[in-house]
Order: structure tokens, then C-alpha cells, then sequence
């Protein structure tokens, strides 16, 4: 098992904030979700792009069972925490935090008190070789073969699913943040602010425990 961390210091408070797209190699998922399946192909509403940058939301293509090309996935390697934060912070919607929470006496910016975090991530994959070998039997099938051409015909961007990072969806007070008694009980009054507002931007409802947050994407035609 393999354990990975990413550490840094932000507004004087030592928090975890690995950027998904330098530190995992891969792009977040908006919504978050489960059911992302690895080897399978996805469609995004988009040019078709090797930016990682930018959030996207994955709709099915075509999807594949892998044991079935005979590919099993990589063992789930432990990464202690995936920070989604930075993420967020272009957000028109959340930039109007920072004015709310000065009227409620907190000082600062909402992300040196607040996280938008993936705990207990679990990295699951397969290879380029297994990818292509997965592509090549399932992209030509009768009905694949017919999606793809629409998607194509769309504009639209398809990608075959490399890896995925898996685990819990936490939003809320950092754990990593250390202030007195007095400034935690205005960060817990206003929380329930920061938790809808974030969760409008990233399309989730709910704190989810095993979702996917995180994938890596090949661009496929």
C-alpha cells in the first residue's frame, strides 16, 4: 500500500491542499459521485481538452465490465486527503462569503477556515496497455461505435477513465486549523452558510461517503 501526502501552508494554518490537477494527475468531478467505472468511456459537453484545470461532469458512453477483457484494476492505494479547496476559490458565489463572514466578525478569507476535502482516498487504475486493450474491444462494438459517432457529431469530448480517486466528501471546518474558543463558535454559526454555498457550486446535495471526486481521463475519437 502505497500512502501519499501533500502539505501546505496557507494564511498561517498548515492544512492539506494538494491540487487534483498537479498533485493526482487528473481532473475533479462535478457533482461528485459514485458508480464511475474505470476502462469505461465518458462524454463531456465540451471541446475535447487535456486540460486538467477545469471541473468537468462525465455522462456515460459506453460502459464495460474489465474482468471481462480480462483486466483487473490496480490495488487501492491510500492517499490520506485530497484537497478540492482551491478548486473553488474563482467562484463568484463563494468570493460573497468573505463579506458575509466579515459582518460575522471573522476576518480573513472563507478558505483559511473552511475545506472542501476528499478523506480516505483510495486511487483505483489500469495501464495504458490495459486501456487500450479495453478500448480496442469495446469502442468498436455496434453500439458504441454508434455512440461515439454522435458525440462526435455533437462537438462533444469522449474519454476512456484511467483512474479514479474514491472516498469521502467532507465540507466544512478544516480540521487542520488551530483558533480560540471564541472564533471557532462564530466559524461553527456561520458553517451551515459555507456548506450550502459550496455545495450549490459542485452540484452536490449531501456530504457523500465512497464518491468519486476525482478521475483521470484519456481523450479518446
Amino acid at each position: 500500500m502505497v500512502i501519499l501526502a501533500c502539505v501546505l501552508r496557507l494564511g498561517g494554518f498548515l492544512g492539506l491542499n494538494c491540487d487534483p490537477a498537479t498533485y493526482t494527475g487528473g481532473r475533479e468531478l462535478r457533482p461528485p459521485r459514485a458508480g464511475i467505472k474505470v476502462g469505461s468511456l465518458y462524454y463531456v459537453r465540451e471541446e475535447q481538452t487535456n486540460d486538467l484545470s477545469k471541473p468537468a461532469n462525465l455522462e456515460p458512453l459506453c460502459t464495460t465490465n474489465l474482468l471481462k477483457w480480462g483486466v483487473v484494476p490496480s490495488n487501492q492505494d491510500t492517499v490520506s486527503t485530497i484537497s478540492l479547496t482551491k478548486k473553488l476559490k474563482s467562484s463568484a458565489e463563494l468570493s460573497v462569503l468573505d463579506l458575509q463572514m466579515a459582518k460575522a466578525g471573522i476576518s480573513g478569507s472563507w478558505d483559511d477556515y473552511y475545506s472542501y476535502d476528499l478523506k480516505n482516498a483510495k486511487h483505483t487504475g489500469i495501464t495504458l496497455v490495459e486501456m487500450d486493450k479495453v478500448y480496442k474491444n469495446r469502442a468498436f462494438q455496434d453500439d458504441c461505435d454508434g455512440w461515439r459517432t454522435n458525440i462526435e457529431n455533437n462537438g462533444w469530448a469522449a474519454y476512456q477513465i484511467q483512474s479514479i480517486y474514491e472516498g469521502d466528501v467532507q465540507i466544512g471546518i478544516s480540521d487542520e486549523i488551530s483558533v480560540d474558543a471564541d472564533l471557532m463558535v462564530k466559524l461553527r454559526n456561520f458553517e451551515p452558510k459555507v456548506k450550502a454555498a459550496i455545495r450549490r457550486v459542485i452540484g452536490a446535495t449531501y456530504d457523500g461517503k465512497g464518491v468519486v471526486a476525482v478521475f483521470v481521463p484519456l481523450p479518446r475519437k
